[in-house]
């Protein structure tokens, strides 16, 4: 079964230009994928999940503005679909039912490798500019 061509031609693509633009889905969108992300058999994604979450809630929230528009449509497509409950492989049925998920989500790490190492690099350059928190504290 071709998890990818399923993926590319089903209704994921088009979901995602729609949440794109609705950051009050958006919202809902990184909140349901950190609830997901407690799901057994996830061990695999389950950092990728976490990174694509984190990307895309920078991205809507306007503090990550160095990306392109065709990666986060695809990086949002495959949030969705993995907390989409009617994917190809239903998750009701346990094992099964992850196996198209961590596949959708290994592929879509690999078509955006270049742009999470780019997030990445962002977030430790952001992380390196604030101080420690108890600096933060006392310099109150």
């Amino acid at each position: 079964m071709n998890y990818v061509k399923h993926f590319l031609k089903g209704q994921w693509l088009r979901k995602a230009a729609e949440y794109m633009v609705d950051p009050a889905k958006m919202k809902w969108l990184v909140g349901r994928v950190r609830q997901y992300c407690g799901k057994e058999g996830l061990a695999a994604v389950r950092d990728h999940l976490s990174l694509l979450a984190d990307m895309a809630s920078d991205i809507t929230k306007g503090r990550y503005t160095d990306y392109s528009k065709g990666n986060f449509l695809l990086a949002v497509a495959a949030l969705i679909y993995v907390v989409s409950p009617l994917d190809l492989v239903p998750d009701f049925l346990i094992v099964l039912g992850l196996l198209d998920d961590v596949a959708i989500v290994g592929w879509a790490m690999s078509r955006l490798k270049t742009e999470v190492d780019k997030y990445q690099a962002f977030v430790a350059e952001k992380a390196a500019a604030e101080p420690p928190a108890e600096v933060a504290v006392a310099a109150e």
